[in-house]
């Protein structure tokens, strides 16, 4: 008797699984927390860098080894997510490239490209003021629009990355703060809150 609505949810799942992308791994994201955590930990400890008053570090050779170093930090975080979620599709039997692969590359990809081209093209002039801002919303509008295409809790991620890429324009001394406490302690607290309820 309960079989038609059975067979209903089936076919809703089925829909659900080729329109989203439902392999995101929470491992992921711990990883890169904890890169990016290290990351700005060797800066301050070298005296690259400080958690406040950053303005006396525009256009200094310490600022450019942040900055070069966080786009080099940029590239180790998306291969880590990249294969850490390649193992888990591989691992659930799904099919890698799908539609909701696609979309979600595309809802990311575009305000994060937005925003490396603004600082690459400001690269020579670029100031604290300008880049951790910069991505923080963008990276946070990148993440908004793709949680339409994989876990709700994707948004709520977004959301904080354009909080506090709002706080690092209103409260620049304490940028680097906001900055860390974004790539740093909330990827940490989303991929444990991801593993625990989707991986475990």
């Amino acid at each position: 008797m309960n079989k038609p609505l059975e067979d209903l949810k089936e076919i809703r799942q089925m829909m659900e699984r080729s329109s989203r992308f439902l392999s995101l791994s929470g491992s992921s994201g711990i990883g890169i927390g904890f890169l990016a955590s290290l990351f700005v930990a060797w800066q301050i400890s070298n005296g690259n860098m400080s958690l406040t008053q950053q303005e006396n570090f525009d256009l200094s050779p310490a600022w450019e080894e942040f900055i070069i170093g966080s786009f080099g930090l940029f590239i180790v975080c998306v291969l880590l997510s990249m294969g850490l979620t390649l193992r888990r599709t591989l691992k659930k039997g799904l099919t890698i490239w799908t539609s909701g692969t696609k979309n979600i590359l595309g809802a990311i990809g575009l305000p994060m490209m937005v925003g490396a081209m603004l600082l690459l093209q400001n690269f020579n002039t670029l100031c604290t003021d300008a880049f951790f801002p910069t991505t923080l919303l963008c990276y946070g509008l990148g993440l908004f629009f793709a949680s339409r295409y994989t876990y709700d809790e994707l948004r709520i991620m977004g959301l904080a990355m354009l909080v506090l890429g709002t706080l690092s324009i209103l409260y620049s001394p304490y940028s680097l703060l906001f900055w860390v406490l974004g790539f740093g302690a909330l990827h940490m607290i989303y991929g444990a809150i991801m593993y625990f309820r989707y991986e475990r």
